[in-house]
């Protein structure tokens, strides 16, 4: 039976990474994955965790994509990811969609600020 489970959230180092009150998420499953990406505070952070795997501390392999340095205090709006881990991710950070492409995810150049 299906059923909710907490996730372990992400960590900056040795402590919990910064995140809005209300983050930005998309998620999917692939295959046997879960994969989740969620908007922090000045980044991205992408979880991936085998569909049936506890739930606990260690078990969710987290990845920090940072925004800009001009934006690291800057809350990630919306977040879309088409194909998390094999394509590209793209996020509001303020008034500029920013976009991570492929395996590696370099951070491309901001887009120009929406009005």
């Amino acid at each position: 039976m299906p059923s909710f489970s907490v996730v372990p959230g992400p960590r900056d180092g040795d402590r919990p990474a910064e995140l809005p009150d209300q983050p930005h998420l998309s998620a999917r499953i692939d295959s046997e994955w879960v994969r989740i990406a969620i908007g922090g505070i000045g980044a991205v952070y992408l979880a991936e965790f085998p569909i049936g795997t506890p739930l606990v501390e260690g078990a969710v392999r987290w990845t920090k994509l940072a925004a800009a340095p001009e934006d690291a205090a800057v809350p990630v709006g919306a977040v879309i990811a088409a194909n998390i881990f094999e394509g590209s991710i793209h996020a509001m950070v303020g008034t500029r969609l920013q976009s991570w492409r492929s395996r590696a995810f370099e951070l491309q150049p901001p887009k120009t600020p929406m009005t």
